[in-house]
């Protein structure tokens, strides 16, 4: 579609008739809620005249979320020294308040042997919050929307899913509402005027196979034909011996139909 706003908005919609079709499973879209991003802006004027390095502010927050090695031990039984691991417990970090709460010790006074204060660092930073970058998808250099979803139940075939949630996806449309442009084989052209909505998926591949199937299966009758011509050389005869080809279906259907057996491309192969 032409902006993304509309085509999140659309995306819903579908997502819904998807969760509203019977024997639709697993139903997903690439839409993301907006999450919350904090940023720790430094006050360098502060941290310099307490004389605490912005690397050790870094490190704070840092060893805090991610973990730091404080030290080693030899325990004389390890082979390996074993770490002692500083870091924050993971119900702690779920929020700014025991990270701004951390303190660092300043810098010594000159003359001085007594060591530094403590401050804390929510003293020396200030927070800014946002909101974190969307996944942004594109085809072709188009914008596009992406809603997932998976057939179960007894007809597990996506043609049948995908004619459901059409119907679904109508029923539920409301009266003055732009037409969508629906596509099935072909992508969509001129996707800047409107919205369109492409089904892909197995569909797109069960199409492709039966497509290019069917033509390899015709272009062998051609050359079937040809080969029996210029056998009897006759244009009737080969006809007559190739009639019984077609009445293979006659056969084919009702035995899929009597072992409720899916017609595959391996079915059209066999025949």
């Amino acid at each position: 579609g032409p902006d993304e706003a509309g085509r999140q908005a659309l995306a819903s919609k579908i997502a819904a008739s998807f969760d509203a079709t019977q024997d639709i499973v697993g139903g997903d879209t690439s839409l993301r809620e907006d999450a919350p991003r904090a940023f720790l802006r430094v006050n360098r004027q502060r941290a310099e005249s307490l004389g605490i390095p912005m690397a050790a502010i870094a490190q704070t927050v840092s060893g805090a979320l991610s973990g730091a090695n404080a030290a080693y031990l030899h325990d004389g039984q390890s082979k390996y020294p074993v770490p002692v691991r500083l870091q924050l417990p993971l119900e702690s970090q779920v929020g700014l308040e025991h990270i701004l709460g951390l303190s660092l010790r300043t810098a010594v006074l000159p003359g001085t042997t007594s060591p530094g204060q403590l401050v804390p660092l929510s003293e020396l930073v200030t927070v800014e919050r946002g909101i974190i970058d969307k996944p942004l998808f594109t085809k072709d250099l188009k914008g596009v929307s992406y809603v997932f979803g998976d057939m179960a139940g007894k007809l597990d075939s996506p043609l049948y899913g995908l004619a459901a949630i059409r119907r679904t996806f109508q029923a539920a449309a409301k009266d003055g509402e732009a037409v969508v442009g629906e596509y099935w084989i072909h992508q969509p052209t001129d996707t800047y005027r409107g919205y369109a909505l492409k089904w892909d998926g197995e569909s797109q591949i069960t199409y492709d196979t039966f497509r290019d199937m069917g033509a390899a299966y015709g272009v062998g009758l051609i050359l079937i034909y040809l080969l029996v011509v210029a056998q009897f050389k006759s244009y009737l005869t080969p006809l007559v011996i190739m009639a019984p080809i077609p009445l293979t279906i006659i056969g084919v259907m009702p035995g899929h139909a009597l072992l409720n057996a899916q017609f595959t491309a391996t079915s059209m192969i066999g025949m």
